[in-house]
């Protein structure tokens, strides 16, 4: 079990760097929507690099929030193999614990994620399964508008990328 989770704390470790770098990348084409809620503050010019980060730091605490709960979820894997989990998301200090189960109640996946410090829509997640150790991925997680999960995850052992969607449940 000491190799799981030092592999796993290797592949969070070594991957978060690319995973913000991916999310900044990606929130910058998304941006342009979230400047209304800056349109409270006054300023002397309206520049864009400005305005994400006066919304982003707004809305932190609403992003945070609507992560959290249950979810219905679809993960597709590289070879279009579908599989539908519930998920659950909790807060424990700075970190998300996610937890997909199967149709019996027994966790199939469990993650631990972190918030993108500057976009709070973003999540980067590592992931594992308790059955297969050796199962370890990273997923990057973007919280929609309409309160939905979109992402793309790969496996340790894999370089194909896979996708999930999953939608809040009631």
């Amino acid at each position: 079990m000491k190799t799981v989770m030092k592999s796993i704390y290797l592949v969070t470790a070594l991957s978060l760097p690319t995973l913000t770098a991916y999310a900044d990348t990606e929130s910058t084409s998304t941006t342009p929507s979230s400047t209304p809620s800056s349109s409270s503050t006054p300023s002397n010019s309206s520049t864009p690099t400005t305005t994400p980060a006066t919304s982003d730091t707004s809305t932190s605490k609403t992003g945070t929030s609507s992560f959290l709960g249950d979810y219905q979820c679809q993960r597709v894997d590289a070879a279009n193999n579908t599989a539908t989990y519930p998920l659950t998301v909790s807060k424990t200090g700075d970190t998300y614990t996610l937890e997909w189960d199967n149709s019996n109640g027994d966790p199939v996946l469990y993650g631990t994620g972190v918030m993108h410090p500057n976009q709070t829509n973003v999540v980067a997640s590592s992931f594992w399964d308790p059955r297969k150790p050796d199962t370890i991925g990273i997923q990057m997680i973007e919280i929609k508008p309409d309160g939905s999960l979109q992402s793309n995850w790969v496996l340790q052992s894999d370089n194909q990328l896979g996708s999930e969607t999953c939608t809040k449940s009631k």
